[in-house]
């Protein structure tokens, strides 16, 4: 009789009255089923399960035939007197028959949902039920590790298998469970397993060999077939993938760290300036001077050098190894450090790789050796930190080339270098309370802090000199201006690229459309040589190569997902997620080829044309106009331009074309539109707003964003129709892909309508 009204009885739930296992939170999960391979995607809803499967309203099944099919974390562990009892239909145990065997929940009984594993039993219950039923092995708190209950004679491998069952239960809070082979490092190949009496008979737990049940019985062995998992307590840490520990790529062998310090001009025999009280200096620590001896490599023509790169080799002190050293100011550098290599007349190729850029390909000589005599002072606080590092150098350079002097240059220089960690704004204080002591020593800042520098004085190195900057007020020193600051923004993000490290891709993809607004509208401001050519061509391909990385990063972000919330809510997890990995695999191809060109030699010519622009300018006489003049020439050339490749990417159709012939061309011509007004814009960028109109600039611009909205809409219909045939062919559900694509038509069609209005203007 159930609650309620007397004489009335409980409905049964409807799952109980059809005789099918009521599903809920704590029932077994579906068992993983085998994919469907669709290119790089895999589809684990297309295929047709098994009656044995996982529970299906359709395909009931035996609850002793999913027995097997259950996660090994869901099923509970078997106790030794499990062990002995034989499993499976073919074991020859009877059916259990009785009263209400045959009611509707007696399914449910024979296979219990798994407990909630959320709420954890008492340490202390736990433990007394492990006792009791001899699962595992304990660790006491004095350090001793035995088994628990009545099977504590139970060694070798079968016990391990014991143990993993047990540690797949949440463990209590002071008992640790370790595997016997931890416990008893005599078990072994050669060790036999020993016996343990249990029940009837002699329970035999070995590896390889039968177990028996009283005389004469045997007991069938587990099914081996399936994958056992391991458990808690021999859980390694995940195996490690690379020569040097991280996955698919090896670990640099070089440690980075950042420098600042300043160079004085001591002269010989002057006493080095009384420091004490400067800058919290306090204490002084003088140590015994040593020797070090540095060989600095270039290219033929010192493309290093030029670069303010310096890279040596170097032998004594407490940092021998070879060096790279980058420049970012007179007082800040990067310095890189690789290990010492036995043979000094070879560069490592990881030295070679981390100077592909500024060596710009070439391969490298021995240039300047240079030889110094070292005192090094360590200046302390009051507590006997270290607050800077003053070395006091007698140095000795002899060039290596063929016209270098016989006599060797030599001269004193004194660094003073603030401790690691410090802040950059801290040691330039340092720094200008130290240039009043050292200028009543007679010391000065060095004019060349390079020692190197020093050591090339004299040698036939034309890119090393450098030209007069333009006059103010032309065009030619803005162009010359915005080509410095691309040139070092492109120098940072190739070496961030080449090196695998997370960057900008879009920023990246800007900053090499900037130098094709250069090079390509105002190129006559350059010299008419075949180089300039071909670095101008080789802008135009950086350009394209960093537009194609920059929108497929652009659709991993924007093409899984609809721009209203309530279009997102209808889009289902495994369309999100194919969409995800599909455009995941395009960027990364999109990358490769990126970084393909980055080492190609349009892109080293690239990279000489930019330092011949910014350090040995040549203006020719139409750069050297006022920046209206040249404006008023740009705007001839390129508003007629651009309005043509608009009216040709928004033009009427033609009835004639077959419909994907005329979607690709529609697709190609806007993105030639799109290309030619975002270089338009910043072409009109450069000069600065005084120098165009600004209602032409206003309307490029205007112009250039919803054309760049239309391409990104497009390419996104293309990947969506490509995406959904895969689906539609495996026989799934297409109405995500619709519902996604039916918002970039959307956007697509409203950037049509925004550009035909504003570039009818232009």
């Amino acid at each position: 009789m159930g609650r309620g009204r007397p004489g009335r009885r409980r409905t049964r739930p409807l799952a109980d009255r059809a005789r099918v296992r009521r599903t809920h939170h704590g029932a077994a999960p579906p068992t993983r089923r085998p994919p469907i391979h669709l290119g790089e995607h895999h589809d684990h809803r297309s295929v047709v399960r098994p009656p044995d499967a996982a529970h299906d309203p359709d395909h009931p099944g035996a609850a002793r035939r999913r027995r097997h099919r259950l996660p090994a974390r869901l099923r509970p562990a078997r106790t030794p007197a499990a062990l002995q009892r034989p499993h499976g239909s073919d074991a020859g145990v009877p059916a259990r028959r009785g009263r209400g065997h045959g009611a509707a929940g007696a399914r449910r009984r024979r296979l219990r949902p798994a407990r909630d594993r959320s709420a954890a039993a008492p340490s202390g219950d736990r433990r007394a039920r492990r006792a009791r039923r001899g699962d595992g092995l304990v660790r006491r708190h004095d350090g001793v590790v035995q088994p628990a209950g009545p099977c504590r004679g139970v060694a070798g491998h079968g016990g391990l298998g014991v143990a993993r069952r047990v540690a797949r239960r949440a463990p209590p809070s002071r008992v640790d469970l370790v595997a016997p082979a931890a416990a008893d490092r005599r078990v072994g190949p050669g060790v036999p397993p020993r016996e343990q009496p249990v029940g009837s008979g002699p329970v035999l737990l070995g590896r390889g060999r039968p177990r028996h049940r009283g005389p004469g019985r045997a007991v069938p062995r587990r099914d081996h077939r399936r994958r056992r998992r391991p458990s808690l307590v021999h859980r390694c840490p995940r195996p490690v993938r690379g020569a040097r520990g991280t996955p698919g790529r090896q670990e640099r062998v070089s440690d980075t760290h950042l420098e600042i310090e300043r160079t004085y001009d001591l002269p010989e025999g002057a006493a080095l300036p009384d420091l004490i009280g400067v800058g919290g200096i306090l204490q002084a620590d003088h140590q015994e001077p040593f020797e070090l001896d540095a060989t600095y490599w270039d290219t033929e023509r010192y493309d290093l050098v030029a670069a303010r790169v310096t890279v040596r080799r170097r032998t004594g002190g407490h940092d021998a190894g070879w060096h790279i050293k980058r420049a970012a100011s007179d007082t800040v550098r990067h310095e890189q450090h690789f290990p010492l290599t036995e043979d000094p007349d070879t560069v490592p190729d990881e030295v070679l790789a981390a100077l592909f850029a500024e060596r710009r390909g070439r391969g490298l000589r021995p240039v300047v050796r240079i030889t110094t005599t070292r005192t090094v002072t360590r200046l302390l606080d009051e507590d006997g930190d270290q607050v800077a590092e003053l070395a006091d150098d007698t140095v000795r350079a002899r060039r290596l080339d063929d016209e270098a002097p016989e006599t060797p240059r030599s001269w004193r220089e004194v660094e003073v270098e603030s401790a690691e960690g410090v802040d950059e704004q801290v040691a330039h204080e340092l720094f200008a309370a130290l240039d009043g002591r050292f200028a009543d020593a007679g010391g000065t800042p060095a004019a060349v802090s390079s020692k190197l520098a020093r050591g090339l004085a004299g040698a036939p190195a034309p890119r090393l000199q450098t030209a007069p900057k333009p006059d103010k007020g032309t065009a030619a020193r803005a162009l010359t201006k915005r080509l410095r600051k691309l040139r070092a923004s492109v120098l940072d993000q190739q070496a961030t690229l080449r090196a695998g490290d997370p960057t900008d891709l879009r920023e990246t993809a800007a900053t090499a459309l900037g130098v094709a607004a250069v090079f390509g509208p105002y190129r006559a401001a350059f010299p008419d040589t075949e180089t300039f050519d071909r670095a101008a061509d080789a802008a135009e391909a950086f350009a394209d190569v960093t537009a194609r990385v920059a929108l497929a990063d652009h659709l991993v972000d924007r093409l899984p997902r609809a721009s209203t919330p309530a279009q997102d809510a209808l889009v289902d997890a495994m369309t999100r997620e194919r969409l995800l990995a599909a455009m995941r695999e395009r960027r990364a191809e999109a990358l490769r080829d990126l970084v393909v060109f980055l080492h190609s030699e349009p892109f080293l010519e690239l990279l000489d044309a930019l330092d011949d622009a910014v350090e040995r300018p040549e203006p020719t006489r139409w750069a050297l106009r006022s920046p209206k003049h040249v404006a008023q020439d740009v705007s001839a050339v390129e508003k007629p331009r651009v309005r043509d490749l608009v009216q040709d990417a928004v033009g009427d159709d033609d009835p004639e074309v077959a419909r994907a012939e005329l979607e690709a061309a529609e697709l190609a011509a806007t993105e030639r539109a799109w290309t030619a007004t975002l270089r338009a814009r910043m072409a009109m960028d450069v000069l600065g707003d005084d120098a165009f109109p600004h209602a032409l600039w206003k309307r490029i611009g205007n112009a250039a964003e919803v054309l760049t909205e239309r391409v990104r809409s497009l390419h996104a219909l293309e990947q969506l129709r490509i995406h959904s045939g895969i689906a539609e062919r495996a026989d799934e559900g297409t109405f995500g892909y619709g519902v996604l694509a039916g918002d970039r038509v959307r956007l697509a069609e409203q950037s049509y309508d925004e550009a035909v209005h504003t570039l009818n203007r232009v």
